[in-house]
């Protein structure tokens, strides 16, 4: 994705002479482009102050695209509303209510019924607010809507499957034996190895670069769960990621299993055949282990250069196997 974005950037610059930061694209602090909050303050503006809506929405376009502010940050949202007539702190307040997140997903929701590939808070054309189908920290921006019809919770029932082709990084090597099928993101020098299942139908599986997916491990999501996966990680043979973030150079060990909305800290070991339940966390730099898996101890400095070297012995496998793979008929 952060290539894709960097290209696209240029190629409008080159045609218009706007200017783009795109210093974000190369953090590797575990940040997310996650364009929910900026949707939220953007939809909780057109309700305080509809004249100022569009205003509003060039304002944060601006401080993120030109001046490369943060605008998953409620609080660099709240401060963007300086020119308007709203008062930040009640601003501010409302933008991590419940209300407030249900506002953007409704914004969202009636794009798919105006049939917009994206966001339509600036549109004045009345919303038709559906029960609450988010959960907290779900990002729907990655999505077009008008290609996931979202059920309404109470029907019991799920938005219908999607199975777009993938987005794999020209780079990225992809073994013989492998299945990697929907909305899957795989970044540069990647290598998933033989018998890996990568699948998503009903959200979003997103790895970055030079990670190394090992031999029959699976990566999973469910809806609003998506699976997210960081820079440099070692996701070893038959282990299962399902519907967890992955930060930036974490190594999960054979046979364990992270579970959704579990979220592994950056350079963090679980440990072999452990099982992270649902929604548990472990702190970066730290080895967690057993079933249910719980943090036992820092890694050492040995331990952290260790995960860092088995890294790049899959890049160099990586770049033996493409050769290989190439000869193959």
């Amino acid at each position: 994705m952060a290539v894709f974005l960097s290209d696209h950037w240029v190629e409008i610059k080159e045609r218009t002479g706007q200017p783009f930061d795109t210093a974000f694209l190369d953090r590797r602090d575990g940040w997310i482009y996650d364009t929910e909050p900026a949707a939220i303050a953007v939809t909780l503006v057109r309700e305080i102050d509809e004249p100022s809506t569009l205003d509003y929405f060039t304002t944060v376009q601006h401080a993120f695209y030109a001046d490369g502010r943060d605008i998953t940050d409620f609080e660099v949202l709240a401060d963007l509303t300086g020119d308007l007539d709203i008062d930040q702190h009640s601003f501010r307040e409302q933008l991590e209510s419940d209300r407030g997140e249900e506002d953007g997903v409704g914004g969202f929701l009636q794009g798919s019924q105006l049939g917009y590939r994206g966001f339509s808070g600036t549109d004045r054309r009345p919303l038709r607010w559906p029960t609450r189908p988010a959960r907290p920290g779900m990002d729907r921006s990655r999505f077009h809507p008008n290609q996931h019809q979202l059920r309404r919770r109470g029907s019991g029932r799920l938005r219908d499957p999607f199975v777009p082709r993938p987005e794999i990084h020209p780079n990225a090597v992809i073994s013989p034996g492998s299945h990697i099928y929907g909305h899957v993101e795989i970044g540069a020098h990647t290598f998933v190895l033989f018998g890996a299942v990568i699948r998503a139908e009903l959200d979003r599986i997103t790895i970055g670069n030079e990670t190394n997916i090992q031999d029959n491990a699976v990566l999973h999501c469910d809806e609003d769960v998506p699976c997210l996966v960081g820079d440099r990680v070692t996701i070893g043979h038959s282990a299962v990621v399902h519907g967890a973030v992955v930060e930036n150079g974490v190594l999960i060990g054979i046979g364990a299993k992270a579970l959704n909305r579990a979220r592994i800290g950056e350079g963090a070991w679980l440990a072999a055949g452990s099982v992270l339940a649902e929604g548990k966390k472990i702190p970066p730099w730290t080895l967690a282990m057993g079933a249910p898996a719980v943090p036992v101890r820092d890694l050492t400095e040995d331990e952290i250069r260790r995960a860092d070297v088995g890294v790049d012995h899959y890049l160099q496998l990586a770049e033996v196997y493409r050769e290989l793979f190439s000869k193959l008929p």
